[in-house]
């Protein structure tokens, strides 16, 4: 798991085999696009559950519940919720959860 998904932390970027003939008129083809996580500074594997780890991972505003309420027993389901956060995000163009604390 990633444990610090956040708008910063993912990149989209051309691939490698970039076609610029199979653009629209706009010159966008998604196609030729490919997304990438990035800082894995925090990342930890998800098989190890038997573990404390620790609940202070990830931005405030993309923090899962189970985290904010001091869980040290968590699984990939914080980053499905940072995800989630994200998608609002794009979607309305501000964060779901305003506040800093």
């Amino acid at each position: 798991m990633h444990r610090d998904l956040k708008p910063g932390n993912i990149m989209l970027g051309q691939k490698a085999d970039f076609d610029a003939k199979s653009a629209d008129e706009h010159g966008y083809d998604l196609t030729n696009y490919e997304v990438k996580i990035i800082d894995l500074g925090m990342a930890k594997e998800c098989d190890v559950t038997d573990q404390d780890m620790t609940n202070l991972v990830g931005s405030f505003s993309y923090r899962a519940p189970e985290l904010l309420l001091g869980t040290k027993h968590y699984g990939y389901e914080v980053d499905i919720w940072a995800l989630g956060c994200i998608f609002y995000c794009i979607r309305t163009g501000s964060r779901l959860f305003k506040g800093e604390s």
